[in-house]
């Protein structure tokens, strides 16, 4: 996902580039950043300040400044499937689709409401713009009890949040959506 990357990027290159300018002034990496030259606007901080599709897709909510303000649409709860695929348990977990203003971006967000609910821990999200599934972010997922997703721009175009989570405990999982 974006954020991973962005914060891989910074460790490998952030943080040897302080290093050696902290060796070539004879001072320390504190007074590195006194000399270090203005940082040129990310990708993420140009999303908040012109939102598009170029500036904003697959940028992280959060780091963007996106998230201030935003608010869910709507929600919608996971469920465990039967071999048919369908819903057959209510499981104790959500599925949202946020909307920032600012940005004009959705993503996705899921929710495990309790950790016994967890099963394996793994929580995945991503979110598609318009109809069809085509136009997505990437999959996210991780051993939480929460995950988000990448955003889209998406200002009048129809996007849908998809989730899944609380796979193990004898059962294959939960997923559910929910689009607006």
């Amino acid at each position: 996902m974006a954020r991973w990357r962005v914060a891989l990027a910074l460790k490998m290159i952030l943080l040897p580039t302080l290093g050696i300018m902290a060796l070539a002034t004879g001072g320390t990496a504190a007074n590195a950043k006194s000399v270090a030259p203005a940082a040129t606007p990310t990708p993420a901080s140009r999303c908040h300040d012109t939102p598009g599709k170029a500036t904003c897709d697959n940028t992280d909510p959060e780091t963007t400044g996106c998230s201030a303000g935003a608010y869910t649409v709507g929600r919608s709860t996971l469920w465990f499937h039967n071999t048919r695929g369908e819903p057959t348990l209510a499981a104790n977990a959500t599925i949202e689709l946020r909307y920032s203003p600012t940005c004009k971006t959705n993503w996705a967000r899921v929710t495990v409401n309790s950790e016994k609910d967890r099963g394996d821990g793994l929580v995945s999200v991503k979110l598609c713009r318009g109809t069809g599934s085509t136009d997505c972010t990437d999959q996210y997922s991780v051993y939480n009890t929460w995950a988000y997703s990448d955003q889209l721009y998406a200002p009048d175009v129809l996007a849908y949040a998809y989730g899944w989570c609380c796979a193990g405990n004898g059962s294959g999982g939960a997923s559910g959506s929910f689009g607006a």
